[in-house]
């Protein structure tokens, strides 16, 4: 069932001129990151998900996520995403066409904000972080 509400997401979107959605289903990690690379809007239609990779790899690679709440994006993409209610398709659909109108109208705030967003995550979230986090933790143990 899921599946086929997924799908629905992307079906007809009125996506304003020179927009088009992109499918990576298939593609190599290769093509994926070429893929992250060039487009604006990454949308997730998925539920109940925890850290989801791809939504981060989004975030780093400078798109804006459009995803559900429920689960990992309420916490860690909230204020840096566009949340629409879980399993609300027409509420997913209207937040990607918002954002792509959006973007179209303010290119410059939105490359500054999706830039802001991958330097925040790649900070919040980076190897020497955590690694300095868990070390603090076996000091204290120790």
């Amino acid at each position: 069932k899921h599946g086929a509400d997924n799908a629905a997401v992307f079906t007809n979107l009125d996506l304003p001129e020179g927009w088009a959605a992109v499918t990576m289903t298939g593609q190599t990690d290769e093509e994926i990151a070429h893929t992250m690379r060039t487009v604006a809007i990454f949308a997730a239609p998925n539920r109940n998900e925890g850290m989801c990779a791809p939504t981060s790899e989004a975030m780093i690679s400078g798109c804006v996520n459009v995803c559900w709440t429920g689960g990992g994006p309420d916490e860690y993409l909230k204020g840096r995403a566009m949340i629409a209610e879980q399993d609300n398709v027409e509420a997913l659909r209207a937040a990607i066409v918002s954002t792509a109108r959006d973007i179209d109208t303010r290119p410059k705030w939105w490359a500054q904000k999706t830039r802001d967003w991958s330097d925040w995550f790649q900070e919040t979230y980076s190897r020497k972080r955590e690694v300095a986090e868990l070390c603090g933790i076996f000091e204290e143990l120790l």
